[in-house]
C-alpha cells in the first residue's frame, strides 16, 4: 500500500521534472528564434516575392557582372557565393527540423510531468497525523536530486547536440573560407561554368534547350547496317523515348517498362555500360489508372545533369537523383500525373537548382506545377501554382545581362517565369490543347508553337498580360505538332510529323522555303555547323543547308527508327534507336 511519504517524494521529482522540462523546452525554443534571425536577416530586406535563397550582396555581384559580363573572376566569385548562400540555407533548415522535433518532445515531457503532479497533490493532513518520518524525507530530497540531475543532464546535452551539430554555422556565408577537412572542395561542388555547359549537352535539345551543337562539323557519311562512319553501338536495356545527354565521357538515358523505371550512364568514347541504377516505383505502386500513350511510354522525359549529379523523371511522377557513378542522392515521388497521352516534358537544370514543369489535368483545377528544388538535396526553393492543362512541353532559360527568364508554354499560357525565386513577369494567352513544341528564341524574341495552328513571335522585355498588338509575327502554314522549332539569327525551321520541313525569316516570320522530306518525323531538328540535320521514324538522318534557299547535303541510314532528338558532344552524335544507343562521328 502507498505510504503518504512515498506520494510526497514522487510529487517532488515530478515537481522537478516538470521544471527541468520546461526549463529544455524554453532553451531550444531560444535557440530555435535565434538560428531563424540568423537565417532572415536579408530576407526581411528582399523583395516580398524573392526566394528563400535571396542574398543582397549576390544581387549586388550579379549587378556588377551585368556591368561586366566579362569578368571571369567575378562569376567564379559569385557561382561560390552562391554555393555558400544555399549551404547555409540548409543548414539552417535543418537545425529548424531538429530542433522541432526536440521541442515536441520537451513539451510532451512537460506536460506528462505536469499531470503527474496535479494527480498527486497531497489533500491537507488529517488530524492527529504524526510527524514525518525523517528517514523518508532524506530518501525523498537523495531520489528528487538524482531525478532533476539525470534530467538536467538530458536538457543540456539535448541543447548542445542541437546547437553544436555537425554542419551548424549561424553566421553569414563566407566565400573565403577554406573547406573542412575531408569534405569536398566548393571548386568540385560548385555548378558548372557557362563554358563548361557549352561544351557538354546537359538537358533536351542542349545547352539552353535550342538544339544548337558545340561545335561546327560531323561526317556527312555514315551507314549503320554496314559499320560505316559507326564509333560504336550498344543495346539499351529498358526502352524509352527520351534523348540522350553528354557530360565529359558520360552518356546518360533512362528506361521503363511496366514493372521497371532505370537509369543507364555509358562510356562515351567506348560505348560501354558502365553502371543502371533503378529507380524505385512510388508508394503505393503504380497507379492502375496510369494511362501511357504508346507514343510516349514509361520513360518520355529526356533527363538533366550538371558536373556532378543526373536527374530523372518517369510516367509515374518518380524523381531521383544519382551521382555519376549510380549511387542514388535523393528520389521523390510527386504523384501521378493526370495527363492525356503520359508525362513527357523534360528536366533543367540551372544554377544548381533542378527545375520541374509538372503540368497535368486541367486549367482551372490547380493541378498543374513548376517548382525548384535543391539538386543536391531535392528540397523545395520555390513552387508555383500554374493556371494551365497538362502539356508536354520543356522550358528553356534565356539569360540576359539584366535577368535570366524562364519561359513556359501550356494550354493557354505562354509565361515569362524569374528562374531563381519562380515569380511571374508576364504571361499571354495564345495557346491551345495538346501543346507538345519546346519553346526557342533568338534577337530578342521568343518563339511557340501552337500544334497545327499557328507559330508566334513575341518580344522577351514584356510584362505583366502581353496584349495581341504586341505579337511581332505570326506563321499559319508549316505548323509542326510535335518536333519543336530550331531558329539562328535570321532563320527558323519549322518540321512537321509528315516530313514538311519549312524555312522562315525571324524577323518578320517570311517564308523562304519549303521541302517535303521522305518520311515521318517526331524528332527536332538540330543544328550543326551550317547544316540542319532531321531523323525519321525509320532511322534514316536527311542533313540540309541551314541557309536561306534549300539545298539537301546528304543522308544515311541509321539502322534502327528514332523517335529522339540526337545529343551533340565533342564531335560526335549520340543518338537512341528503338533498341540500342548509336554513336557518329570522329574517333
Amino acid at each position: 500500500m502507498e505510504t503518504k511519504p512515498d506520494r510526497m517524494v514522487e510529487t517532488a521529482t515530478a515537481t522537478r521534472l516538470a521544471v527541468v522540462a520546461g526549463a529544455f523546452c524554453l532553451t531550444v525554443a531560444v535557440l530555435l528564434t535565434l538560428n531563424f534571425t540568423k537565417s532572415r536577416p536579408a530576407q526581411w530586406a528582399a523583395p516580398a516575392d524573392a526566394s528563400p535563397l535571396y542574398s543582397q550582396e549576390l544581387a549586388d555581384l550579379k549587378a556588377r557582372l551585368a556591368e561586366q559580363p566579362g569578368n571571369d573572376s567575378l562569376k567564379e566569385e559569385i557561382r561560390l557565393f552562391d554555393l555558400r548562400v544555399r549551404q547555409s540555407f540548409f543548414r539552417h533548415q535543418d537545425f529548424s527540423r531538429r530542433g522541432k522535433i526536440l521541442l515536441f518532445a520537451g513539451l510532451a515531457l512537460l506536460v506528462i510531468a505536469l499531470k503527474t503532479v496535479v494527480s498527486l497533490r497531497p489533500k491537507p493532513p488529517l488530524p492527529g497525523e504524526g510527524p514525518v518520518d525523517q528517514a523518508v524525507e532524506s530518501q525523498r530530497k537523495a531520489a528528487s536530486r538524482v531525478s532533476v540531475g539525470l534530467v538536467g543532464l538530458c536538457v543540456v546535452g539535448g541543447a548542445l547536440g542541437l546547437f553544436l551539430m555537425p554542419g551548424l554555422d549561424l553566421s553569414p556565408p563566407d566565400t573565403n573560407a577554406s573547406p573542412t577537412a575531408g569534405q569536398p572542395t566548393i571548386a568540385a561542388m560548385a555548378p558548372p561554368t557557362t563554358e563548361e555547359i557549352a561544351r557538354n549537352w546537359p538537358r533536351f535539345r542542349g545547352p539552353g534547350g535550342q538544339g544548337i551543337a558545340p561545335f561546327d562539323a560531323l561526317p556527312l557519311r555514315w551507314d549503320a547496317p554496314d559499320g560505316e562512319g559507326i564509333l560504336w553501338r550498344t543495346e539499351i536495356p529498358l526502352p524509352g523515348f527520351n534523348s540522350p545527354i553528354v557530360w565529359d565521357d558520360r552518356v546518360f538515358l533512362s528506361g521503363a517498362d511496366e514493372t521497371r523505371q532505370e537509369v543507364f550512364c555509358f562510356h562515351a568514347v567506348s560505348g560501354e555500360l558502365l553502371w543502371r541504377s533503378p529507380v524505385v516505383v512510388g508508394a503505393g505502386g503504380r497507379d492502375e489508372d496510369l494511362e501511357i500513350w504508346e507514343e510516349t511510354g514509361y520513360a518520355a522525359s529526356t533527363m538533366a545533369c550538371d558536373n556532378t549529379r543526373v536527374y530523372a523523371i518517369f510516367a509515374t511522377g518518380d524523381l531521383a537523383c544519382f551521382d555519376f557513378d549510380g549511387k542514388k542522392v535523393w528520389d521523390r515521388g510527386l504523384g501521378t500525373p493526370d495527363n492525356a497521352y503520359g508525362f513527357a516534358t523534360s528536366l533543367l537544370v540551372y544554377e544548381g537548382m533542378l527545375i520541374v514543369q509538372y503540368d497535368q489535368g486541367g486549367d482551372d483545377d490547380d493541378q498543374s506545377l513548376l517548382f525548384a528544388v535543391d539538386g543536391a538535396t531535392g528540397q523545395r526553393v520555390w513552387q508555383r501554382i500554374r493556371p494551365v492543362a497538362n502539356s508536354w512541353t520543356t522550358p528553356i532559360v534565356i539569360e540576359r545581362s539584366d535577368g535570366d527568364l524562364l519561359v513556359t508554354c501550356s494550354d493557354p499560357l505562354v509565361i515569362i517565369h524569374d528562374p531563381q525565386t519562380g515569380r511571374e513577369i508576364w504571361r499571354a494567352d495564345l495557346m491551345g490543347a495538346d501543346v507538345a513544341p519546346s519553346p526557342v528564341a533568338s534577337r530578342g524574341l521568343v518563339y511557340m508553337v501552337q500544334p497545327n495552328e499557328s507559330v508566334y513571335a513575341l518580344p522577351l522585355d514584356g510584362s505583366g498580360i502581353v496584349a495581341d498588338d504586341q505579337i511581332v509575327w505570326t506563321i499559319d502554314e508549316c505548323i509542326p505538332d510535335i518536333c519543336s522549332p530550331l531558329c539562328t539569327e535570321e532563320l527558323i525551321f519549322l518540321l512537321t510529323t509528315m516530313g514538311t520541313l519549312a524555312c522562315f525569316e525571324t524577323a518578320t516570320g517570311a517564308k523562304l522555303w519549303e521541302h517535303d522530306l521522305d518520311g515521318e518525323f517526331n524528332a527536332s531538328p538540330s543544328l550543326v555547323g551550317d547544316m540542319v540535320f532531321v531523323a525519321s521514324l525509320d532511322g534514316k538522318m536527311f542533313a540540309v543547308d541551314a541557309a536561306r534557299e534549300f539545298h539537301e547535303r546528304g543522308s544515311a541510314a541509321l539502322c534502327e527508327g528514332t523517335f529522339c532528338s540526337p545529343a551533340f558532344a565533342r564531335g560526335r552524335m549520340y543518338i537512341r534507336g528503338e533498341t540500342s544507343l548509336f554513336c557518329f562521328g570522329k574517333e
